[in-house]
């Protein structure tokens, strides 16, 4: 029986390897006026995918390891985080054929949480830019022959846009001198970008629609003239649901919050953003979206709709292509990578956070950005030990 695992294993990988087309050697121009995702296709994460196959060596289960190693052939995105990691591109996009696009999340700000330290904190403006940007953009500029997707800096606009109590004026600082210059710096040919949009749980409720849609639309203008600007991405390493109807409901919730939140599911959230936010404000900004859907396949098992870190139960999500029959969303894509940590449950470590070792967390769990397999096969559905959460509906009455 090993050695059927071991040849069927082998012969999945070999045929993995002898699929891989050649690098393009055309240069590339995206026509950021339709929709890209039509005629290419997600190129896979090849540092996530050389940490996957080598992971799935250790899986038995013939079934499963054909599904795990379907899952290492699947395009999704890779996370630049900080200039440590910018390196990082030039394995990334190496041989990148021509009808595929490269998929990079930016995540270098120098400040994203708030803080009641006084005095707050400061920043160089010159850091993000110089020491960030203007490193990567050089190293696309040196691939014009390769297409690449960008989002930018997630999990982040919502404390720009929402703060009221001046926690975050340094998170706003640095977003609205920073983010603008690199929508700017971006702008190449080869590239398509998109703002992090957030979800339903941060804009989608009554009166913040327009809060996001306004500093969306500032910063979108701040960064002047753009000709790759394509629109936003919702759901960024989120749970939500595209469709799901009725939609989640959440602990301590009654059956009546459709009613103060129209942002449910994700396609509502993209309705309510335009019909109640961008076109309230007149706003022109490119609304041709995208959604990530690489951890979000199986909806109900969080206990709160801010649950963020490694939530047990979670499940992948439908795999990345384009959508062709809904106004305000281009593609699924897979902007994470499923089995990586968001952050470690080990309350030893420097970089603990307690939102990572809760009830509704899957344990152990290593430092954030490393991969984990039993939460990988947890996600994939075939982990034989993993204790099964069951999804839940809290209220099947529904109103709104």
């Amino acid at each position: 029986m090993q050695l059927f695992h071991a040849l069927v294993g082998g012969w999945i990988l070999a045929s993995v390897q002898a699929s891989d087309d050649p690098a393009c050697t055309i240069p590339v121009t995206l026509d950021v006026s339709r929709n890209i995702w039509q005629n290419y296709t997600l190129h896979t994460n090849s540092i996530y995918r050389q940490s996957l196959e080598e992971a799935i060596s250790n899986i038995t289960d013939a079934a499963e390891k054909l599904k795990a190693l379907r899952i290492a052939q699947t395009g999704n995105f890779a996370w630049i985080e900080g200039p440590k990691r910018i390196n990082d591109i030039d394995q990334l996009a190496d041989n990148v054929p021509c009808k595929n696009i490269m998929g990079l999340v930016l995540s270098g700000l120098p400040f994203k949480t708030c803080t009641r330290l006084d005095p707050m904190p400061t920043d160089d403006s010159w850091y993000y830019s110089e020491t960030f940007i203007k490193p990567i953009v050089a190293k696309i500029a040196a691939r014009p022959t390769t297409a690449f997707a960008i989002i930018l800096e997630p999990g982040v606009v919502e404390r720009y846009a929402l703060d009221t109590i001046g926690t975050c004026k340094h998170v706003r600082d640095s977003w609205h001198r920073n983010v603008p210059q690199a929508l700017k710096a971006l702008d190449l040919p080869n590239v398509i970008t998109y703002l992090d949009g957030a979800n339903g749980a941060v804009f989608g409720w009554i009166g913040r629609s327009w809060q996001g849609s306004t500093k969306l639309t500032e910063t979108w203008k701040a960064a002047g003239t753009l000709t790759q600007f394509r629109g936003l991405a919702t759901n960024v390493r989120g749970y939500n649901s595209w469709d799901l109807s009725p939609p989640e409901s959440f602990n301590g919730e009654n059956t009546c919050y459709d009613l103060y939140n129209k942002g449910r599911n994700e396609k509502r959230y993209l309705s309510y953003l335009y019909t109640a936010g961008l076109k309230v404000i007149n706003s022109s900004m490119p609304f041709h979206n995208i959604m990530d859907t690489s951890r979000n396949g199986q909806p109900g098992v969080r206990e709160k709709w801010s649950d963020w870190c490694n939530v047990n139960g979670a499940g992948i999500g439908v795999k990345p292509g384009a959508v062709t029959n809904e106004p305000y969303l281009d593609a699924f894509v897979w902007a994470s990578s499923p089995g990586v940590s968001d952050g470690t449950s080990e309350s030893g470590s420097n970089n603990y956070q307690v939102e990572c070792a809760s009830e509704v967390n899957f344990k152990p769990m290593a430092e954030r950005g490393q991969f984990s397999l039993a939460y990988f096969r947890m996600m994939l559905g075939g982990c034989r030990g993993c204790s099964k959460v069951k999804a839940k509906r809290r209220n099947e009455a529904r109103c709104g």
